[in-house]
């Protein structure tokens, strides 16, 4: 893990939250954010992704 990974999970566990990308932003340094912001935006097209999967097999299923 990275730093900045580390930071980011270190601020998510002391707000008290489970997951990294629950983090709060305003704990994070301004070295993280770019990182932080980076991972968001991996993470939502990740699922987006997902999501346009599981639509198109929902989709061929009702057909």
């Amino acid at each position: 893990m990275d730093a900045v990974g580390k930071a980011v999970r270190q601020a998510a566990a002391k707000a008290g939250r489970r997951f990294w990308w629950e983090a709060d932003s305003g704990e994070l340094g301004d070295a993280e954010l770019p990182g932080f912001a980076k991972a968001l935006r991996r993470l939502r097209v990740n699922l987006q992704r997902h999501l346009d999967s599981l639509s198109a097999s929902a989709n061929k299923q009702l057909q």
